[in-house]
């Protein structure tokens, strides 16, 4: 059996799985059902997150912070930049 080369899977899309995770997490709170999400802690506690590690959450939400993604009002209540949709 021989080893596939990258060649052979075409060319590498850019995206890390960290990136795809951050994706994922921003696309549940800027949707309806992470609405319910007051305070950073409250995104721990969403049902759809209860299987992820708290470490792959930190880090999703740190580079939310980090590219704006994220802020709070001054009373420590988040605000979701909504999610924009990748061009067709």
């Amino acid at each position: 059996m021989t080893a596939r080369t990258s060649q052979d899977n075409g060319p590498p899309t850019g995206i890390s799985v960290r990136a795809m995770r951050a994706d994922a997490v921003h696309r549940l709170l800027a949707s309806p059902g992470g609405a319910s999400v007051l305070v950073a802690a409250d995104i721990y506690g969403l049902r759809d997150l209860a299987s992820w590690p708290r470490l792959v959450l930190d880090v999703a939400l740190d580079d939310f912070v980090a590219d704006g993604r994220i802020t709070d009002d001054g009373f420590g209540r988040i605000r979701v930049q909504p999610h924009a949709e990748a061009p067709a």
